[in-house]
């Protein structure tokens, strides 16, 4: 019985969608989005086997190979689309570069705080009274470098 599922030649609907179903749980179970693509294959070809039942292992194969490349082109092309502004998660300090702020306590002597959104932070940057609007041009450990706007 195993033998006669592994004889290329004689493979029919069934086996392609056997195939799909093995490859998608294979998905689900590996940390990939790779594999799904050839399910999805594996899933185009068992439908075409239904319309056509008398197709060669090589049409099936071309088939196959077909539709699993143009999935992986079009599910990089999908996964990987520019999705607008960069995140600024994980990101750290840095996400602050470019954000503007209210100085909270004057800048002298190259230091003082900033206000962004309800947090404070350690300043640098040139004399400043309170109050001014500044935009964080840099950003290292604890502390942050403003401009006046």
């Amino acid at each position: 019985m195993m033998m006669e599922f592994l004889d290329w030649s004689q493979w029919t609907a069934w086996h392609w969608f056997v195939l799909a179903l093995v490859l998608g749980v294979a998905e689900i179970l590996l940390p990939a989005t790779v594999i799904i693509w050839f399910a999805l294959g594996a899933g185009l070809t068992s439908l075409v086997m239904v319309v056509l039942p008398e197709m060669s292992i090589l049409t099936q194969s071309f088939v196959f190979s077909v539709a699993s490349l143009a999935g992986l082109l079009v599910g990089r092309r999908l996964l990987t689309r520019d999705k607008g502004p960069a995140s600024s998660l994980n990101q750290g300090v840095r996400s602050l570069v470019g954000k503007q702020a209210l100085v909270s306590e004057a800048i002298r002597n190259g230091r003082g705080a900033v206000r962004i959104g309800d947090t404070r932070w350690a300043a640098s940057g040139p004399d400043l009274e309170e109050g001014t609007k500044v935009r964080i041009v840099a950003a290292r450990s604890s502390v942050v470098e403003v401009e006046a706007l």
